[in-house]
């Protein structure tokens, strides 16, 4: 993939004749496109599904992430890119309606990512440039199974959650919340547990709230049992609804 990742994950890539089409989960009426600028890229174009707003987009030039916006006097339900001969390459997509109040709740994690992927810095979109770019006013920081399964060095995790830490804090708050219980012939139950401290050693240095779930779950056979799980690192519905509920209560005490 062209650049490798950015925050969410790999970057959507539209060529040729071809288009894309980003439904909404309701109806709208405007569209934030984020998109990537650079030398090898070519041109898209962005409308709405009844054909209306179409916006020619030449992303040929210095490298950059760049955003544009659309808007419609009619209710819409999708967004659809269409590329040219040379790639054209998208960020993201943020649809809402310009009559309420817009709260952006974004999901940036990507399968497989690990502290150190979100600590790259080589192009404006790697991930740490593109949090600094997105400047959230309020982020959970989530990471720690990936590297764990990975081998990677625990202090050299801390390290890296230390950065993504102060990047975020340039704009915005920082909640830590550790990781499920990864099943323990998957990784030991031992190697988790320094991972977790690390987390707690970031979170009392950089005085940031911590929602410990790992230690609020014991372990993985406990919580399989209770139907928690649906593989030895990722949760079913009702894991990840009590996940939630053990975050909102946190939140209320913060």
């Amino acid at each position: 993939m062209f650049g490798g990742t950015s925050v969410g994950g790999n970057l959507l890539v539209c060529r040729g004749a071809g288009n894309v089409t980003f439904t909404a989960g309701q109806a709208f009426n405007a569209a934030d496109i984020y998109y990537i600028q650079t030398w090898n890229a070519g041109e898209l174009s962005i409308s709405f599904n009844d054909g209306s707003e179409r916006t020619q987009i030449r992303q040929h030039g210095p490298q950059c992430i760049k955003k544009i916006t659309i808007i419609s006097d009619s209710p819409q339900q999708a967004v659809v890119v269409e590329g040219c001969s040379e790639p054209a390459y998208i960020l993201g997509i943020d649809c809402y309606d310009l009559r309420r109040p817009h709260l952006k709740v974004w999901n940036m994690g990507w399968a497989g990512s690990t502290t150190e992927t979100w600590t790259r810095t080589d192009t404006p979109w790697s991930s740490l440039n593109a949090l600094r770019y997105f400047a959230p006013d309020f982020a959970i920081l989530d990471l720690g199974i990936n590297d764990w399964c990975k081998d990677v060095n625990p202090e050299a995790y801390k390290q890296n959650l230390v950065k993504i830490s102060e990047v975020l804090l340039e704009k915005g708050d920082v909640i830590l919340k550790s990781p499920l219980p990864t099943k323990a012939d998957f990784v030991s139950l031992s190697t988790q547990e320094k991972f977790v401290r690390k987390m707690r050693e970031v979170a009392d240095e950089l005085k940031l709230p911590l929602v410990d779930i790992w230690s609020n779950w014991e372990n993985y056979e406990r919580m399989v049992d209770l139907g928690f799980y649906r593989d030895p690192k990722h949760a079913t519905a009702l894991g990840y609804s009590d996940v939630a509920e053990i975050v909102a209560t946190a939140f209320r005490t913060f």
